[in-house]
C-alpha cells in the first residue's frame, strides 16, 4: 500500500483518536482501572501508530522491545519514564527472555510535546508511571517493526529481582526486593539492577 496515498486518511484518524483520547482522560469520569489503553491510529505489517491512554495513578510495566525502534511523544499530561539496557559486560542473549543485569540509562519526567526514542541498543526497555494526582497521559507511539512471536520479537515483562545489584557510586551492594517496596524508580542513570522475567501483569 502506498503510504503517501493514506496520509489524509491517517491525519483524519489521528484527529479523531486525539479527541477520543482526551475524552478518555476527562477528569469528570472515573477511570475504569489503572491499566493503560491503546487507541490504534494506523496498523500496518511493518509498523504501528497508536495513542496510549494512561489514567491517573496508572503505569505501563517494565517491558522490552526486541530488535525494534519506538518513538514516543507525550501529547497530554506528564509522566515518569525509566529506561534500561542489558549490561553488556554480562550479556549472553538469553536475558531478553529470562532477565539478568541491566543498566539504567535514564530516569526522567516527560511532559506534553517531549519525545523519547528507543532503538535495539539504547533505552530498549522502559517503564512508565503517572502520578495519581495528575489528569493522566496521552502518549503517541510509533513502533517498528511490530511485536511478533513468529519473528522472535515477543514482548517480555520484567520486575526487580531479589538478587543484588550495585549503584554507580561504587561497589556497595543494594538489595532490591520487589516485595519490600523498593521501586525501580529509586534507581538512576548508571545504576545496575537485576531483573527477572514475569508473565504479563494483570491489574
Amino acid at each position: 500500500m502506498c503510504l503517501g496515498c493514506t496520509i489524509p486518511a491517517v491525519a483524519t484518524r489521528f484527529r479523531e483518536t486525539c479527541k477520543e483520547a482526551l475524552g478518555e482522560l476527562d477528569v469528570t469520569h472515573s477511570p475504569r482501572s489503572l491499566r493503560q489503553k491503546l487507541l490504534p491510529v494506523l496498523e500496518e505489517e511493518e509498523f504501528t501508530i497508536g495513542i496510549f491512554i494512561i489514567p491517573p495513578g496508572g503505569r505501563v510495566p517494565l517491558h522490552n522491545h526486541p530488535d525494534m525502534c519506538v518513538v514516543s511523544r507525550v501529547l497530554y499530561g506528564e509522566m515518569d519514564m525509566i529506561s534500561l539496557d542489558w549490561d553488556s559486560k554480562s550479556f549472553h542473549g538469553a536475558e531478553r527472555y529470562f532477565g539478568g543485569n541491566a543498566i539504567v540509562k535514564s530516569n526522567r519526567k516527560l511532559s506534553a510535546q517531549q519525545t523519547q526514542i528507543l532503538i535495539p541498543t539504547h533505552k530498549n526497555m522502559h517503564e512508565i508511571r503517572v502520578s495519581p494526582d495528575s489528569q493522566g497521559v496521552a502518549l503517541l507511539d510509533i513502533l517498528t517493526p511490530n511485536y511478533s512471536e513468529e519473528d522472535d520479537r515477543p514482548c517480555t515483562y520484567f520486575e526487580l529481582s531479589t538478587d543484588q545489584g550495585r549503584n554507580n557510586y561504587g561497589s556497595q551492594n543494594v538489595e532490591m526486593k520487589s516485595a519490600s517496596g523498593v521501586s525501580l524508580f529509586d534507581h538512576y542513570e548508571g545504576d545496575i539492577v537485576t531483573l527477572r522475567a514475569i508473565p504479563e501483569p494483570i491489574y
